[in-house]
């Protein structure tokens, strides 16, 4: 029996730089090494995950991943949320929801901190510091 993967893929802006199929492919080859079979590849373009939450690229990817029992598979763990838990939808939340769904999260980049709670908390405030240090740089 194979275990089923969802993929998921994310960029803030418009991705003028083709970020989403690189993250998609690297997503897939994690997949393969493991010996999972991507049942479903989603993303979204243009919604942040910092001031705002990911768009229904993610919420299909969840619907997916939690009808399956599967694992959700992203590049990196700001790929699923960036936010405070205020203005937007952080780590955390995305990681009770898997919990509560039955739903494996995973990610090329920092498998670890999607792997319990203590680390999604620490990976959420890390993604949602970093994006806020890009954003004021970038304002200044």
């Amino acid at each position: 029996m194979t275990t089923p993967a969802i993929l998921y893929a994310a960029k803030s802006t418009m991705d003028k730089h083709d970020s989403i199929p690189d993250q998609l492919r690297d997503c897939r080859a994690m997949a393969a090494d493991k010996g999972w079979e991507v049942v479903g590849e989603f993303q979204d373009e243009a919604k942040s995950g910092y001031s705002g939450n990911r768009g229904s690229g993610l919420a299909q990817a969840q619907q997916l991943a939690a009808a399956n029992k599967g694992i959700l598979v992203v590049q990196h763990s700001s790929r699923f949320a960036r936010g405070d838990a205020i203005q937007a939808q952080h780590l955390v939340e995305v990681f009770l929801w898997a919990q509560r769904a039955g739903v494996t999260l995973r990610s090329v980049e920092d498998d670890a901190m999607v792997q319990s709670l203590l680390t999604a908390v620490v990976a959420g405030d890390q993604n949602h510091a970093e994006s806020k240090r890009k954003g004021e740089s970038v304002s200044n």
